[in-house]
């Protein structure tokens, strides 16, 4: 009976293990909303140099095995050609809050990756959100519908 006992604690041991070896690989980054519509630009716009979008994504980041850190870059050569001008993807401002953002100021978007956030492995989900602007010029802009696509990139630290 007590052999008995013994190995059905150890069976019980090895699923609890089993289990937790089973979870342990798991890394996610969700994006929402997957696109975003900074609006129609207005006079004001122009008048304060940019318009802006607070919170307009929510980054949501798990991963229980590794430090994490996400990245984000566009490989876009510019967010769209009207007539002769093509507006500069670097026109494109953003920037990330939240306890484990690591860019808080407003930078321009680039071709390479530039680094958001990072934070020690977790079971938990970590949020952080991204605002965004785009800088605007009476002299030089052309009225138009621009886009861009931005890539981000969970990945080890």
């Amino acid at each position: 009976m007590k052999n008995a006992k013994i190995f059905f604690l150890i069976q019980i041991i090895f699923l609890i293990l089993n289990a937790d070896y089973a979870y342990a690989g798991v890394s996610s980054l969700k994006l929402q909303p997957k696109s975003v519509n900074m609006g129609i630009v207005t006079a004001d716009d122009y008048q304060a140099g940019y318009q802006e979008k607070i919170q307009a994504n929510l980054l949501t980041i798990r991963d229980n095995s590794n430090d994490w850190k996400v990245l984000v870059r566009t490989n876009d050569s510019s967010m769209g050609v009207v007539g002769s001008y093509a507006k500069p993807v670097s026109d494109m401002e953003w920037r990330a809050q939240g306890t484990y953002a690591t860019q808080t100021a407003y930078i321009g978007i680039a071709n390479y990756d530039i680094e958001v956030a990072r934070a020690p492995k977790n079971n938990n989900d970590r949020s952080i959100f991204i605002d965004y602007r785009v800088l605007l010029y009476w002299a030089k802009d052309v009225p138009g519908n621009y886009h861009i696509t931005l890539l981000y990139t969970l990945t080890t630290q």
